[in-house]
Protein backbone atom coordinates (compact mmCIF):
# COMPACT_ATOMS: atom_id res chain seq x y z
CA UNK A 1 0.00 0.00 0.00
CA UNK A 2 1.47 3.24 -0.96
CA UNK A 3 1.65 6.01 1.85
CA UNK A 4 -0.40 9.18 1.47
CA UNK A 5 3.23 10.77 1.35
CA UNK A 6 4.72 8.63 -1.30
CA UNK A 7 1.30 9.06 -3.39
CA UNK A 8 1.42 13.07 -2.99
CA UNK A 9 5.31 13.10 -3.51
CA UNK A 10 4.40 11.12 -7.22
CA UNK A 11 1.21 13.60 -7.50
CA UNK A 12 3.37 16.78 -7.04
CA UNK A 13 6.54 15.97 -9.51
CA UNK A 14 3.56 15.40 -12.42
CA UNK A 15 1.98 18.39 -11.32
CA UNK A 16 5.40 20.42 -11.40
CA UNK A 17 6.01 19.16 -14.45
CA UNK A 18 2.97 20.81 -16.12
CA UNK A 19 3.41 23.94 -18.10
CA UNK A 20 1.85 26.94 -16.12
CA UNK A 21 -1.17 27.30 -18.10
CA UNK A 22 -2.09 23.46 -17.98
CA UNK A 23 -1.52 23.45 -13.98
CA UNK A 24 -4.35 25.97 -14.33
CA UNK A 25 -6.88 23.43 -14.78
CA UNK A 26 -6.19 21.68 -12.09
CA UNK A 27 -8.18 22.37 -8.86
CA UNK A 28 -7.53 20.97 -5.31
CA UNK A 29 -10.49 18.84 -5.83
CA UNK A 30 -9.02 16.95 -8.37
CA UNK A 31 -6.42 15.95 -5.54
CA UNK A 32 -9.33 15.38 -3.36
CA UNK A 33 -10.90 13.02 -5.69
CA UNK A 34 -7.30 11.48 -6.17
CA UNK A 35 -8.29 10.39 -2.25
CA UNK A 36 -11.45 8.87 -2.92
CA UNK A 37 -9.52 4.99 -2.58
CA UNK A 38 -9.09 6.58 0.99
CA UNK A 39 -12.08 7.60 2.09
CA UNK A 40 -11.27 8.77 5.52
CA UNK A 41 -8.60 10.65 4.85
CA UNK A 42 -10.66 12.41 1.58
CA UNK A 43 -13.75 13.10 3.71
CA UNK A 44 -11.42 15.28 5.85
CA UNK A 45 -9.40 16.75 3.43
CA UNK A 46 -12.64 18.00 1.63
CA UNK A 47 -14.35 19.31 4.91
CA UNK A 48 -10.91 21.12 5.88
CA UNK A 49 -11.63 23.20 2.62
CA UNK A 50 -8.51 23.96 1.30
CA UNK A 51 -7.18 26.67 -0.84
CA UNK A 52 -4.11 25.26 -2.54
CA UNK A 53 -3.43 21.39 -3.78
CA UNK A 54 -0.23 21.74 -1.52
CA UNK A 55 -2.10 22.76 1.60
CA UNK A 56 -4.18 19.82 1.17
CA UNK A 57 -1.20 17.46 0.40
CA UNK A 58 0.00 18.65 3.76
CA UNK A 59 -3.20 17.69 5.51
CA UNK A 60 -3.45 14.62 4.08
CA UNK A 61 -0.49 13.55 5.13
CA UNK A 62 -1.14 14.86 8.21
CA UNK A 63 -4.73 12.98 8.64
CA UNK A 64 -2.83 9.86 7.54
CA UNK A 65 -0.35 9.82 10.53
CA UNK A 66 -3.24 10.73 12.82
CA UNK A 67 -5.66 7.87 11.89
CA UNK A 68 -2.37 5.36 11.61
CA UNK A 69 -1.59 6.27 15.33
CA UNK A 70 -5.15 6.18 16.24
CA UNK A 71 -5.20 2.19 14.41
CA UNK A 72 -1.81 1.42 16.61
CA UNK A 73 -3.30 2.82 19.82
CA UNK A 74 -6.60 0.95 19.80
CA UNK A 75 -4.53 -2.17 18.45
CA UNK A 76 -2.19 -1.86 21.50
CA UNK A 77 -5.15 -1.20 24.02
CA UNK A 78 -6.85 -4.36 22.41
CA UNK A 79 -3.49 -6.71 22.64
CA UNK A 80 -3.10 -5.36 26.66
CA UNK A 81 -7.12 -5.85 27.33
CA UNK A 82 -6.98 -9.79 25.67
CA UNK A 83 -3.64 -10.13 27.53
CA UNK A 84 -4.86 -8.79 30.78
CA UNK A 85 -8.12 -10.92 30.57
CA UNK A 86 -6.31 -13.96 29.73
CA UNK A 87 -4.49 -13.98 33.43
CA UNK A 88 -6.46 -15.87 36.05
CA UNK A 89 -7.41 -13.64 38.87
CA UNK A 90 -8.90 -15.01 42.06
CA UNK A 91 -12.03 -15.35 43.42
CA UNK A 92 -13.05 -13.23 45.86
CA UNK A 93 -16.17 -14.25 47.95
CA UNK A 94 -18.12 -12.16 50.52
CA UNK A 95 -19.70 -13.77 53.33
CA UNK A 96 -22.91 -12.31 53.98
CA UNK A 97 -23.95 -14.85 56.60
CA UNK A 98 -25.11 -13.14 60.29
CA UNK A 99 -24.39 -14.98 63.35
CA UNK A 100 -28.00 -14.69 65.70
Amino acid sequence: NETVYDFNTRYLKLYDQLETQDKVSFSVIDYENSLRPRFHIYERVVMAETSTIEEACNLAEKYENILKESHWRNERSLYDYNNYSSIKQPIVTSNNSTNN
